[in-house]
This record gives structure tokens, C-alpha cells and sequence, in this order.
């Protein structure tokens, strides 16, 4: 399994204890030697590069990518990434409802991101909609807990 956008390491350690081997990517050198000495794990590599430009030398089962779309402006290209090192995608995403302020902002034309570093808040057609343009299929979608969860096979696998 790739884990994109790794932080601090709570998601690769969680794959680590259902999945042979997990590889763990992140873009910020500080958050990997803190998730090394906090997550040790014999089947986790933490990996401190940006997902799209690292060189990746295997492909994954699955690539997870747990709050980080909405962080990226590339994004066509980062699925584009994705589809190429792995058959399924798992993703989350904050749900743009996750607080009323945030349409209601939207609505009077004031900043209304749940982040300034946020590109896009999702909803789950939004969601559904970019992985379906970048030929991914969505094979589930569902909101919870503020957030869009989407699971999504390459369109030429099954």
C-alpha cells in the first residue's frame, strides 16, 4: 500500500498491522522523522520526497490518499500518478457542509475554504466527478464525520 501525504504517520501505521508492506510518502522533512520515531513498524518505509515527482520503483495494491487532494492544485496529474503505480485508489476529503460557515461564507462571496492552503472543498458528487474525469471508477462514495470517502478502481481493471 502507498500512503500519500503520510504527516505523522497514523494511517500507514493503521495499514501496517492489516497489509504486508506499506510505503509512506510526505512532503514535509520534519513530519517523517517524527512519524519514524512515534510509528516504528518493520513492514512501514516512510518516505520524505513530493509524491509527484518521486520515482517510485514498484507498483502499490492500493494508493491512500487521506486529506491531501484538496491540497493540490495539479490534481488531474496527480491521479494521472496514481492510476499509473496502482489499480484501486482510497480517498478522503473534508466535506465542503462539514460546518455551515462554509456555504453560508461561500454564499456572501467571502474567503470560504476550511483551509487557506485548500484548492477545493468536496462534496461527494464533486469528488465522484474529478475521479470519474481522471478514469477512475468509484465503485463506493459516501459522507461521514465531515468528511467524502470514495474507494475507485482504473477504469480498464475490474
Amino acid at each position: 500500500v502507498l500512503d500519500v501525504g503520510a504527516a505523522y504517520g497514523h494511517i500507514a501505521t493503521a495499514l501496517a498491522a492489516k497489509v504486508k508492506i506499506v510505503t509512506a510518502i510526505e512532503p514535509r522533512a520534519d513530519a517523517v522523522p517524527r512519524a519514524r520515531l512515534e510509528r516504528p513498524r518493520e513492514n512501514v518505509t516512510y518516505v520524505v520526497g513530493d509524491f509527484l515527482v518521486h520515482r517510485f520503483d514498484e507498483r502499490f495494491d492500493v494508493v491512500v490518499a487521506a486529506n491531501v487532494l484538496e491540497h493540490i492544485r495539479e490534481r488531474p496529474a496527480f491521479l494521472a500518478k496514481c492510476a499509473a503505480l496502482a489499480d484501486r485508489l482510497l480517498v478522503r476529503v473534508p466535506a465542503i457542509n462539514r460546518d455551515w460557515l462554509v456555504p453560508y461564507r461561500r454564499e456572501l462571496g467571502l474567503e470560504w475554504r476550511l483551509h487557506p492552503d485548500h484548492e477545493i472543498e468536496y462534496t461527494e458528487a464533486t469528488l465522484r466527478a474529478e475521479l470519474q474525469q481522471a478514469g477512475w471508477r468509484v465503485t463506493r462514495c459516501f459522507t461521514t464525520y465531515g468528511a467524502v470517502h470514495a474507494a475507485a478502481a482504473r477504469e480498464a481493471s475490474s
